[in-house]
């Protein structure tokens, strides 16, 4: 019997909610019927309405047009339409309201634009296997060897020549060169002082 008490019980607390809200709703319906009648006394109130809602709309539109950056790249404002342009979303508005699948925007994009591509082809870059990494530091190696012995042949062409002129005067009056051994203050060299 105390389970169709229970049920009972439930029953009225309801009804009397129910009861509760279906006055606070007459309450507030008739509210609005009295600011319906007086209604809105002056224009410039109502057209100072309309132009906030105005304001209002275009900041929502402003802000639908902001552009959404992809993980891992940055701003840019191409006008060139890509492919795969149509499968992403640049906009709030195309990530909000579009039918875009928003797993394009983890997708990282390789650059195509050969300007900002830079122009050293020993520059190793995620994409290289192991043999073109390689293959790319051995040319760099070789590239830098070149340099190297170029440079050294410069120098000693330049010293030959001054060396002809150079013998003339160093027979007149060479003076010895004193080098003096630097000596540097390093720390295990000392002695520890005896703790007390």
């Amino acid at each position: 019997m105390s389970r169709a008490k229970e049920l009972q019980e439930k029953l009225n607390l309801q009804a009397k909610l129910q009861s509760t809200f279906s006055n606070n709703t007459a309450a507030v319906l008739d509210w609005l019927k009295e600011s319906d009648e007086t209604g809105i006394s002056n224009d410039t109130e109502r057209n100072k309405q309309l132009k906030d809602h105005k304001e209002l709309e275009d900041g929502k539109k402003a802000f639908f047009k902001l552009p959404v950056l992809q993980i891992g790249s940055g701003l840019h404002f191409r006008t060139q339409d890509d492919a795969s342009a149509k499968e992403d979303i640049h906009t709030i508005g195309e990530f909000i309201e579009g039918d875009k699948k928003v797993s394009s925007l983890a997708k990282k994009k390789k650059r195509s634009d050969p300007g900002l591509q830079r122009n050293n082809m020993y520059r190793i870059t995620k994409d290289d296997t192991k043999a073109m990494i390689a293959l790319k530091r051995k040319m760099r190696k070789g590239e830098k060897e070149g340099l190297r012995k170029k440079q050294e042949h410069s120098k000693s062409s330049v010293s030959n020549s001054y060396s002809a002129s150079d013998e003339e005067d160093e027979d007149a009056g060479t003076m010895p060169q004193k080098s003096t051994k630097k000596k540097f203050g390093l720390l295990f060299d000392k002695k520890k002082k005896a703790r007390k």
